[in-house]
């Protein structure tokens, strides 16, 4: 995959921001000027990497509760001349949000934590229900990322226990 963008400035334009980006992607960047008509000669070339989407693991599940967790497994990439390649970096996040719907039922949360949060523990859910959880980030200019990939999970069904043979010094019990 590669991308191409023409694109001139006025004598001020010193910033660009390319959007609409693949995550984790490497992206080549080379920038030249043209002074009196007369264009210069390329920039060294630059690599950056894009973040990666936002990844929500579950750590437990119950009868009534999931236990998640999130974050971005940010890799490490050298560029062909050997240096590390410029990658983005989660400093600028301020907030996160999850999404959580039932599936074939009406169950639904939503909910926003602090940057600094990276687990959660959803509570009251119905037992042997189908879930399916979103989660996204915000930078500091009100940017939302883009949402994680779904990731969906049903809670356990109630243990139904009772009672074999009961003696005087143990109790057989099954589930």
């Amino acid at each position: 995959n590669s991308l191409h963008v023409d694109q001139q400035f006025g004598p001020d334009g010193l910033t660009f921001k390319l959007v609409d980006l693949r995550p984790d992607t490497v992206y080549r960047v080379d920038v030249r000027c043209c002074a009196d008509r007369v264009w210069g000669l390329w920039s060294r070339p630059t690599f950056a990497v894009t973040l990666p989407k936002l990844q929500v693991d579950i750590s437990s599940i119950g009868e009534d509760y999931v236990g998640l967790s999130w974050g971005r497994s940010i890799r490490r990439v050298v560029a062909p001349n050997g240096t590390d390649m410029i990658t983005g970096n989660v400093a600028n996040v301020v907030k996160y949000e999850l999404e959580m719907v039932g599936m074939g039922h009406n169950d639904t949360t939503e909910k926003k934590f602090k940057a600094s949060r990276t687990t959660f523990k959803v509570k009251h859910l119905e037992p042997a229900h189908v879930y399916n959880i979103l989660m996204r980030s915000c930078d500091d200019e009100g940017v939302w990322s883009m949402w994680s990939d779904r990731v969906v999970f049903a809670t356990l069904k109630p243990l139904k226990l009772s009672f074999g043979q009961i003696a005087e010094q143990f109790v057989y019990v099954n589930w």
